[in-house]
């Protein structure tokens, strides 16, 4: 069992998250507490957002108000853990974070192979409207999964495999169904264009090269030399769309705000591990978080793409204010 908590600071932005999930198909309502309804799932979103957005109206001076966590049973966590042991489970982890008493929504994530749940809350207290204290937090994180691990007989884990978002290299296993996965991603992107495509593609080490049987699939490093015998693209059946996706929309405010301030943690705690750092430990960074680091042709700013919503995020402002601790940056640029 691994359990993350994420630095979101906007509680409305974390919620709208879970919420579009559902509303996609990608994620479900799973259980809930201490709320003024029943069956809280059972009204729109905008009453579980102002259950928690009337309690955190009461504290206006605390800024970071939002607790937002996930669970991740791994396959033989979800065998041995009943649906009313997992319920159970997370209302004996929030009591003994200090929460038990708080509103809060739990969502059954399934958009990729391995099934997680997102938990939202606030932090400020329901009835004292004081801030509830976080100290010593990751401690009791630990603490408390080492007992559920016992309980159950669960393996113990230290973290969330992420094998199938690996960039491929010359030592990469399967290598035609890394490709095709990462075409897939791409495809049902919101990507723009063709040279968006090619350039996303360089940022997963895949180019596409014109040769004497058509177009071949080269995996390449980081200065673009090659690492392995290239893949003729006729084949792989799946192949890159690089048609513009007319049909998908820009992600919502609250969302891209959540992405923003999850990018920023990431690169603040980079300029605090690191004095100085390459733009490939940048990227090897933000790639652990799902992020993918690319360079746009057509005018060398870099970019980033969340691959868990599959899309660009507008991260420039950020990216140039931290950028000078890279190693390789240049004043004048």
């Amino acid at each position: 069992m691994v359990i993350v908590m994420h630095q979101s600071v906007n509680t409305e932005a974390a919620l709208l998250y879970n919420e579009m999930k559902v509303e996609k198909g990608k994620a479900s309502f799973f259980h809930h507490r201490n709320t003024n309804s029943n069956d809280p799932f059972s009204n729109p979103k905008e009453f579980r957002l102002d259950t928690l957005r009337k309690i955190e109206a009461s504290n206006k001076r605390t800024k970071n108000k939002c607790f937002h966590l996930s669970f991740n049973p791994g396959p033989e966590d979800m065998k041995r853990m009943s649906v009313n042991d997992l319920k159970k489970e997370m209302d004996r982890f929030m009591k003994q974070m200090g929460y038990g008493e708080q509103p809060y929504f739990v969502y059954h994530h399934k958009d990729i192979d391995r099934e997680h749940f997102h938990l939202v809350s606030t932090r400020i207290d329901a009835h004292s409207f004081k801030k509830i204290k976080d100290n010593n937090e990751k401690r009791r994180v630990n603490a408390f999964i080492n007992n559920l691990e016992e309980s159950y007989k669960l393996n113990h884990v230290t973290g969330i495999k992420k094998n199938e978002l690996r960039l491929p290299d010359d030592s990469t296993a399967h290598l035609y169904h890394r490709i095709q996965k990462t075409f897939m991603l791409l495809n049902e992107s919101n990507i723009s264009g063709k040279q968006q495509y090619i350039d996303a593609l360089k940022g997963f080490n895949i180019e596409l090269r014109n040769s004497e049987r058509g177009q071949s699939v080269f995996v390449i490093d980081q200065n673009e030399e090659t690492q392995r015998h290239p893949v003729p693209l006729s084949d792989l059946k799946v192949q890159p769309d690089f048609t513009l996706k007319s049909e998908l929309t820009e992600l919502e405010d609250g969302i891209i705000q959540i992405h923003k301030s999850k990018i920023e943690s990431l690169l603040k705690a980079l300029n605090k591990e690191y004095r100085f750092y390459t733009t490939s430990e940048l990227k090897s960074s933000l790639f652990r978080s799902d992020y993918l680091l690319f360079q746009n042709s057509e005018n060398n700013n870099r970019m980033v793409f969340s691959m868990k919503d599959k899309a660009v995020i507008d991260s420039q402002y950020l990216l140039k204010k931290y950028r000078s601790r890279l190693k390789d940056f240049v004043l004048t640029s």
